[in-house]
């Protein structure tokens, strides 16, 4: 799969040691993959986990901005999500890509009461 920018799990970069660690699990765990199985059941084995991890999973950080808006008046934000969540699994549009598939933005780290479940 594609890596984006600003895609990464992580908010802050691994020290050297956390690194090497991480960088250690995702080889075995490619070698145990590998070792288990062929490339058509390789991707059997990614669609499996496509199937069983939705894409998409609602952060508090979303939920307050849909929120903030449907108290101005504005309920597309609370449309948009309840159209997310029908289908979790899906790749969804570029524009839920662009907006749901991230990490918590920056914003929100420092809001209080936002960071603490994104």
């Amino acid at each position: 799969d594609e890596v984006r920018a600003g895609s990464s799990p992580f908010h802050e970069a691994m020290d050297v040691e956390y690194r090497g660690k991480f960088l250690k699990w995702i080889q075995s765990w490619r070698e145990a993959l590998a070792a288990s199985s062929s490339s058509a059941s390789s991707d059997a084995a990614a669609e499996k986990m496509r199937a069983a991890n939705p894409k998409y999973v609602l952060r508090e950080w979303m939920l307050v901005d849909a929120y903030n808006k449907a108290a101005r008046g504005d309920e597309l934000a609370v449309k948009d999500l309840l159209d997310l969540v029908r289908s979790p699994y899906d790749e969804g549009t570029d524009e839920q890509v662009e907006r749901y598939y991230r990490r918590t933005p920056e914003e929100a780290l420092s809001a209080g009461g936002t960071a603490y479940m994104s």
